[in-house]
């Protein structure tokens, strides 16, 4: 037998493993890291406020934080004419707690001084965690890792860490329903819509000086409950960690002499019908007020009952155009009242006057708009 034997080195690394650890590596970093087709909607707006806020949260009188309920809802430009004042949004689609208290944070440290900050903490979001499996927030694409390191040892959740660990890595993992999608859309030989919505959402919110104009739609069904139907018990409660960053938010603006208005926002007369008759809605203001009665600097705008019908809504919570407009003036209206009156026990809790389909002074560009606009340059670029 002429057998050679063989030489076994140990500790060596497989090439075929280094090569694939460098592909994918590559492809990580290279191909996924920031590309707009493998980021939904709330990740971009997560994604471009935390990129905005150290260059437009400064020389605002008025800052606006929370979800998309307020991102739709109220125009900052419409409440700078308003008011006389200058107003930014810095509100994100699925915005929570620690978001908002994060970019609130994050624009004094760079020099923001505002008087006044808007903020929606929905009942619905706050019920969520941080580690939310139903609601997946983007944390990687806002947070810094201070940040990051302060709500994982705020929150105390492993399953938050692990998660947040494995996303800021692996765009893969915290972008995979995305990258399905364009891959599905590949194979079947048609572009995804995400290249184009992108780019419309940020040049919407870069013409709406933070907020979303949205379009009209269609008419959708909007069933009203029976004032005599039984209300449930009710179950909701405010997640702890979310607590913490509502309390930390409002003692952050406190410490700064700021007001601090939670916007209570419009939805449909069906859909405030099943919140009442849920059980949920009562809970939820009880835990409002619970909180007003702890924070001087603490008022509520409540618009939830103003009159607003579906036909200024493109689903059930969100706004349109229009809607968003006549809410913006019924919010500057409250703010341009004197700070004696507002500060009285009577007007700590203020009702938005009834809706008043009243047309701003100022443009308003909604997203269909931003669109076509969009297009045209595109258009015209490929002409020349």
């Amino acid at each position: 037998m002429n057998d050679v034997p063989r030489v076994h080195r140990r500790g060596s690394v497989p090439v075929g493993l280094l090569g694939m650890i460098v592909l994918v590596a590559t492809i990580e970093l290279g191909f996924m890291r920031g590309n707009l087709d493998f980021m939904d909607n709330v990740a971009v707006s997560w994604k471009y406020t935390g990129k905005i806020v150290k260059r437009k949260a400064k020389g605002n009188a008025i800052l606006c934080f929370g979800d998309s309920m307020l991102k739709f809802g109220l125009l900052p430009r419409v409440l700078t004419e308003g008011t006389g004042q200058k107003a930014y949004g810095l509100a994100v689609l699925s915005g929570s707690a620690p978001s908002s208290y994060f970019l609130l944070r994050r624009a004094l440290e760079t020099g923001a001084r505002p008087t006044a900050v808007i903020v929606d903490f929905a009942r619905g979001i706050l019920g969520d965690g941080p580690a939310s499996e139903t609601r997946p927030y983007p944390w990687v694409e806002l947070l810094k890792p201070r940040e990051a390191a302060e709500l994982c040892w705020t929150a105390k959740d492993p399953n938050l860490v692990a998660s947040l660990g494995l996303r800021s890595v692996l765009h893969s993992v915290r972008q995979r329903h995305e990258i399905r999608a364009h891959v599905l859309a590949k194979l079947r030989g048609k572009p995804t819509d995400q290249r184009d919505v992108s780019p419309a959402l940020w040049r919407n919110w870069n013409t709406n000086d933070g907020g979303q104009a949205n379009p009209k739609v269609e008419p959708f069904a909007d069933v009203v409950i029976p004032e005599n139907h039984p209300i449930k018990p009710g179950t909701w409660r405010c997640d702890p960690v979310n607590e913490i960053y509502v309390h930390r938010f409002i003692e952050l603006a406190q410490s700064h002499g700021i007001k601090v208005y939670w916007m209570l926002t419009p939805v449909t007369p069906g859909t405030f019908s099943s919140w009442v008759h849920s059980g949920d809605e009562q809970l939820f203001i009880n835990y409002v007020r619970a909180q007003q009665a702890r924070f001087s600097n603490l008022v509520v705008l409540d618009a939830r009952d103003s009159g607003y019908e579906r036909s200024v809504f493109v689903d059930g919570v969100h706004l349109d155009r229009d809607g968003a407009s006549a809410l913006s003036v019924g919010v500057a209206e409250a703010l341009s009242r004197s700070t004696t009156e507002l500060e009285s026990e009577r007007t700590q809790w203020v009702k938005i006057p009834a809706f008043d389909d009243r047309t701003p002074r100022v443009a308003i560009e909604d997203v269909t708009e931003s669109r076509l606009a969009l297009k045209a340059v595109w258009e015209q670029r490929k002409r020349r």
